[in-house]
Protein backbone atom coordinates (compact mmCIF):
# COMPACT_ATOMS: atom_id res chain seq x y z
CA UNK A 1 0.00 0.00 0.00
CA UNK A 2 2.16 2.65 -1.30
CA UNK A 3 -0.78 5.52 -1.71
CA UNK A 4 -1.79 7.65 1.43
CA UNK A 5 -5.20 6.85 3.07
CA UNK A 6 -7.77 9.22 3.49
CA UNK A 7 -10.11 9.30 6.68
CA UNK A 8 -12.72 11.18 7.25
CA UNK A 9 -13.77 12.26 11.22
CA UNK A 10 -16.97 14.09 11.16
CA UNK A 11 -15.77 17.15 10.05
CA UNK A 12 -12.14 16.75 9.86
CA UNK A 13 -9.90 14.37 7.30
CA UNK A 14 -6.30 13.03 7.55
CA UNK A 15 -4.49 11.98 5.04
CA UNK A 16 -2.18 8.98 6.22
CA UNK A 17 1.21 7.90 4.99
CA UNK A 18 1.18 4.11 5.76
CA UNK A 19 5.35 3.85 5.00
CA UNK A 20 7.58 4.83 7.69
CA UNK A 21 10.62 3.88 8.73
CA UNK A 22 10.49 4.71 12.49
CA UNK A 23 8.07 5.51 14.91
CA UNK A 24 8.72 9.13 16.19
CA UNK A 25 6.83 11.88 17.89
CA UNK A 26 3.43 13.29 15.78
CA UNK A 27 -0.12 11.99 15.42
CA UNK A 28 -0.44 8.86 14.28
CA UNK A 29 -3.12 6.49 12.93
CA UNK A 30 -3.25 3.28 15.85
CA UNK A 31 -5.22 0.14 16.29
CA UNK A 32 -5.43 -0.49 20.58
CA UNK A 33 -6.99 -3.77 21.24
CA UNK A 34 -9.36 -2.76 18.13
CA UNK A 35 -10.20 0.47 18.40
CA UNK A 36 -8.38 2.37 15.61
CA UNK A 37 -8.31 5.63 16.15
CA UNK A 38 -5.89 8.71 15.75
CA UNK A 39 -3.63 9.45 18.39
CA UNK A 40 -0.10 11.50 19.65
CA UNK A 41 2.77 9.57 20.01
CA UNK A 42 5.34 10.47 22.07
CA UNK A 43 8.31 7.99 22.39
CA UNK A 44 10.19 7.33 25.30
CA UNK A 45 12.93 5.48 26.54
CA UNK A 46 13.50 1.52 25.90
CA UNK A 47 10.88 1.17 23.41
CA UNK A 48 8.17 2.33 24.85
CA UNK A 49 5.41 5.05 23.66
CA UNK A 50 3.40 8.12 25.64
CA UNK A 51 -0.08 7.50 23.91
CA UNK A 52 -2.52 10.76 24.07
CA UNK A 53 -5.22 12.49 22.02
CA UNK A 54 -8.41 10.46 23.49
CA UNK A 55 -9.15 10.59 27.25
CA UNK A 56 -5.95 9.94 30.00
CA UNK A 57 -2.89 9.68 28.56
CA UNK A 58 -1.32 6.57 28.93
CA UNK A 59 2.18 4.81 27.99
CA UNK A 60 2.56 1.31 26.76
CA UNK A 61 5.43 -0.87 25.16
CA UNK A 62 5.29 -0.26 21.09
CA UNK A 63 4.54 -3.99 21.06
CA UNK A 64 1.05 -3.57 22.73
CA UNK A 65 -0.25 -1.06 19.79
CA UNK A 66 -0.26 -1.71 15.71
CA UNK A 67 0.89 1.86 14.28
CA UNK A 68 -1.08 2.00 11.08
CA UNK A 69 0.43 4.87 9.88
CA UNK A 70 1.81 8.40 9.95
CA UNK A 71 -1.04 11.47 9.76
CA UNK A 72 1.09 14.02 6.85
CA UNK A 73 -2.01 16.39 6.52
CA UNK A 74 -5.17 17.47 8.81
CA UNK A 75 -7.84 18.95 6.90
CA UNK A 76 -10.24 20.99 9.30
Amino acid sequence: PENPLCLLDEKIQYIIDQKYSDIYDGKWLVNIEGKISIRNLVRIPIKKVRVSGVGMAFDCSLDDIEVIGRVILTIE
